[in-house]
């Protein structure tokens, strides 16, 4: 009984987020001007290295939009998230939820850093 209540251990991807963001610094030596960056990027594998951050492409506001869902993650308290933003540094998540809480995610692995009780009602 006891082998069959045994979980198997979760393998989560980690992202690297650093990638695009680097690339767009070394090609700003090259290009000064960020409107030189492609309107839109082929649909290759190659274009997969070429990818930069939708900072690097103002002139297209849709490269910054998400179209196809990445993943999910849950606290134990299963409740709606009002906000979320990223610390200044880039490395963390931080959310707010409809019951007053908030919860700092790992911003590389997903992994649930720690909550705090911060309000009495929901954070809008």
């Amino acid at each position: 009984d006891a082998a069959r209540t045994m979980r198997r251990p979760m393998v989560r991807r980690t992202v690297d987020h650093a990638g695009p963001g680097l690339k767009m610094i070394k090609d700003r030596i090259f290009r000064p001007e960020l409107r030189h960056a492609p309107v839109t990027m082929p649909a290759t594998e190659k274009a997969v290295r070429e990818m930069l951050p939708p900072a690097a492409c103002r002139s297209n506001a849709t490269s910054g939009i998400c179209s196809r869902f990445v993943h999910t993650s849950c606290n134990k308290d299963r409740c709606p998230v009002n906000h979320v933003c990223w610390t200044p540094e880039s490395r963390r998540l931080l959310a707010s939820t409809a019951n007053g809480m908030f919860t700092l995610w790992s911003g590389l692995s997903f992994n649930f850093e720690t909550t705090q009780q911060a309000h009495e009602v929901a954070i809008r």
